[in-house]
């Protein structure tokens, strides 16, 4: 980390991929070869004890890591970019000691990318400078080393090694097996032959079938707003919604099943059963309701009724929000679409009585939109935020 902050720009790499590659390289030299190289070369050099297991699966790792390193060599001068950085640096100084008490000739022969690479760092003036004369296993002064060997065979040795075997002659069962499997491969392929002939012969093409529009199964009987549904007669053969739909709303409008009151003597009456009510997020008077409303609306519609439904008094009150600056946008937009006016050239009264027809008319979209999902709402009890109810302080 030191040598990293104190180095020059030019060391840690020219853009921010190479950096990155240096800082890698520079990681990986501390935490795997470094700790491999020190392991054997203490042994080499009896620093340090270990136990055959543990000696044997420290060469076996360095290895491996001069394996990594030659290979990333092979077509490269340095580990990073065309030039030195500081992961040669850092991964050169890791290996200085198994090069100088380990890796004899013979060993260094099959690592010669790592081998010249390793001789070109060593040569700079700057590594000249702090090191000195780097003198390779051989020409190390003072015998008595202890001799290491790599577990490194050629190809040549490996295939001198191997042992071409004849297979044993086969069983009379054996044989049988094998005719049964050619016998039976010989019809499959006569088989398969067969219905490539077939499937070359051109077969006339069936007549499509025109596709017939559903027909819209509605609910006819003559109901009056307000009475019972008519469910007598014969239910239709697949599902429609305009006749399943039809007629009931305004039934449980007329009963009074979405008011508090319902059922009971007097509101202010206890209910031993407990009270829920519940406001609707009051949507925007901007616009229509989308699908998201009909999710929210469909979740708070099932909680108002399972409520009812358990005896409690229950009051889910509908409303809309005026949404003043959204909605004056929204007005201000559509006449200079449909007259080329905007609100100054209309004056003060005259543009409130635009936003007010605005609101009056999608206010009464949103009611029966809300009203065509199913809505429990008790609409006796319905609010506009600037109502002067809501507007009392």
């Amino acid at each position: 980390a030191v040598s990293y902050l104190l180095s020059p720009d030019v060391m840690r790499g020219h853009n921010p991929e190479t950096r990155a590659l240096v800082r890698q390289w520079i990681s990986y030299a501390d935490m795997e070869i470094a700790p491999a190289a020190c392991s054997v070369a203490f042994s080499a050099l009896k620093i340090s004890k270990q136990s055959k297991q543990g000696l044997d699966r420290a060469v076996a790792e360095l290895q491996h890591l001069l394996g990594v390193l030659d290979s990333h060599l092979k077509v490269r001068t340095y580990l990073v970019g065309e030039s030195m950085t500081l992961a040669d640096v850092t991964a050169a100084c890791c290996l200085l000691l198994p090069y100088k008490y380990v890796l004899k000739q013979t060993l260094r022969t099959y690592f010669i990318n790592l081998t010249r690479w390793f001789l070109t760092c060593i040569n700079q003036p700057e590594f000249q400078a702090v090191l000195g004369p780097v003198r390779l296993y051989e020409q190390a002064p003072g015998g008595g080393v202890l001799e290491m060997d790599f577990k490194v065979s050629s190809e040549a040795e490996l295939l001198e090694k191997k042992e071409i075997e004849e297979p044993p002659p086969k069983s009379a069962s054996q044989l049988k097996k094998e005719a049964k499997k050619k016998e039976k491969m010989e019809k499959f392929l006569q088989k398969k032959e067969k219905n490539l002939q077939q499937q070359g012969e051109k077969k006339p093409k069936a007549e499509k079938k025109e596709k017939k529009d559903l027909e819209i199964i509605t609910y006819d009987i003559p109901t009056k707003p307000g009475e019972k549904k008519d469910v007598t007669g014969p239910m239709p053969d697949s599902y429609s919604p305009q006749y399943v739909e039809a007629a009931w709303y305004s039934w449980w409008e007329s009963q009074g099943f979405f008011k508090p009151e319902y059922g009971r003597r007097s509101i202010s009456e206890p209910n031993p059963k407990g009270i829920f009510m519940m406001c609707i997020p009051p949507p925007n008077v901007t616009g229509s309701l989308h699908l998201g409303h009909a999710l929210t609306n469909s979740i708070q519609d099932s909680l108002t009724r399972w409520h009812r439904m358990r005896g409690e008094t229950t009051l889910w009150n509908p409303g809309c929000d005026h949404a003043g600056i959204a909605t004056q946008v929204v007005v201000e937009k559509k006449l200079w679409k449909e007259q080329g006016k905007t609100r100054h050239d209309l004056g003060r009264e005259l543009f409130i009585e635009e936003v007010w027809r605005w609101k009056n008319e999608k206010g009464d979209q949103i009611y029966h939109q809300l009203k065509k999902l199913g809505s429990s709402m008790d609409w006796d009890r319905a609010c506009f935020t600037m109502d002067s109810k809501l507007s009392y302080a």
